[in-house]
């Protein structure tokens, strides 16, 4: 119907049912109809479910970035404070040896 009607909004809003839907749909006496009326339409179909996909797969690594963000973060600070300990004690040990060599 929305294609017949041109009506763009509404046949978006049917493939992303449709996509997110599949198997349901697919088991509907309109979607035999649409098939044998509108066959181009299972092309549209078919890349509105491979868009979905795309779109699962992106949003997953970028939300596989966002933790890893973090993460890098936290190991990067832990390696800096471990760091500047060592160096820290470095630094006290050298000051507390020249104390002794200026006692003796």
């Amino acid at each position: 119907l929305a294609e017949q009607n041109r009506a763009l909004d509404l046949k978006r809003v049917c493939l992303d049912f449709v996509a997110n839907n599949l198997s349901e749909v697919m088991a509907t006496d309109g979607f035999t109809h649409m098939s044998h009326s509108c066959p181009h339409l299972q092309a549209e179909v078919l890349r509105a479910v491979a868009d979905l996909k795309n779109n699962a797969k992106q949003a997953e690594a970028e939300e596989e970035e966002d933790t890893a963000a973090p993460a890098a973060a936290a190991a990067a600070a832990a390696a800096a404070t471990t760091t500047r300990r060592d160096d820290d004690r470095s630094n006290y040990a050298q000051t507390d040896r020249r104390v002794r060599q200026r006692r003796s």
